[in-house]
């Protein structure tokens, strides 16, 4: 179906005729009230045929979608862990290259508060070691190693209020389950209208 050749214009009309009677609808007594809850029917009606419509074209571009999302799925996974591997080797390999020169360097540290060699002597076979380098280039690409801020909250009770979000979820299950009162949070009744069809 193409979507440039679609006829809408029995809908349209439909909403227009609707969104007309809404506007000069007025409501002055029972009756009017009466004819409202009808007019609110039809409303009901016309989106019930809008949205059936719309779902006729949107179901089947929504389940190609789905299907190519599966189709592709399996694949996405693999290359995803593949990446998620190397970098995990990369990194490994990459702190224990740090460890070791570390350690190089304590050793020297120690020979030089030792006395066994001079500073001059331990500066140089300092600047002798091999350097960790950040970057890494590749016949095909580069790695670049950075250190990056993570974080762990570990005792919620001592964060900042500025840090705290409200759970609105929460607050509306409990809400509408008949909690009528939670600290910090306003609980007030308004009213609306619910339309259905017969």
């Amino acid at each position: 179906m193409e979507l440039n050749n679609i006829e809408l214009s029995p809908y349209k009309a439909k909403v227009s005729k609707v969104e007309r009677a809404a506007e000069t609808l007025a409501i002055e007594s029972e009756e009017g009230l009466t004819s409202a809850t009808d007019l609110l029917s039809k409303i009901k009606v016309v989106a019930k045929d809008v949205e059936a419509f719309k779902k006729s074209i949107t179901d089947p571009i929504n389940l190609g979608l789905k299907n190519a999302r599966a189709l592709f799925a399996p694949m996405e996974a693999g290359y995803a862990n593949a990446e998620i591997v190397v970098k995990g080797k990369m990194v490994a390999y990459r702190v224990a290259v740090e460890k070791k020169k570390l350690a190089e360097e304590a050793k020297i540290v120690k020979q030089i508060e030792k006395g066994k060699i001079s500073e001059e002597v331990g500066m140089a076979k300092m600047t002798a070691l091999p350097a960790v380098d950040t970057k890494v280039e590749g016949n095909k690409g580069t790695a670049t190693f950075k250190k990056v801020p993570k974080y762990e909250i570990i005792d919620y009770t001592k964060l900042p209020m500025e840090y705290l979000q409200a759970n609105s979820g929460k607050i509306w299950e409990a809400v509408r389950g008949g909690v009528t009162e939670i600290p910090g949070v306003k609980i007030y009744m308004i009213e609306i209208v619910a339309g259905g069809i017969k």
